[in-house]
């Protein structure tokens, strides 16, 4: 499922501990895949994967919008001048 970041920025890191290396920040307006949900030390992960393939973690707490990719029933829209 994949998430837009809203917030800015998003740390990501290699693993759930306090002392994990950050592998990049997300800008708002990037998109992941979403994983599961680890919990440890009372603090919620998401685990990520990023456009380049390479997993990390993100906070539980990050700000993201959920997008979906739709179509319409049929496959297509017809789209007129004006109201009929």
């Amino acid at each position: 499922m994949k998430v837009r970041i809203i917030e800015n920025p998003v740390k990501v890191y290699s693993d759930v501990n306090d002392p994990a290396i950050t592998i990049t920040e997300l800008p708002v307006g990037s998109e992941v895949e979403i994983g599961g949900l680890k919990k440890k030390d009372g603090k919620s992960w998401v685990g990520v994967t990023l456009s380049n393939g390479q997993k990390g973690y993100i906070s539980g707490e990050a700000r993201c919008f959920l997008t979906l990719k739709t179509s319409p029933p049929g496959g297509g829209f017809n789209i007129e001048s004006e109201p009929t």
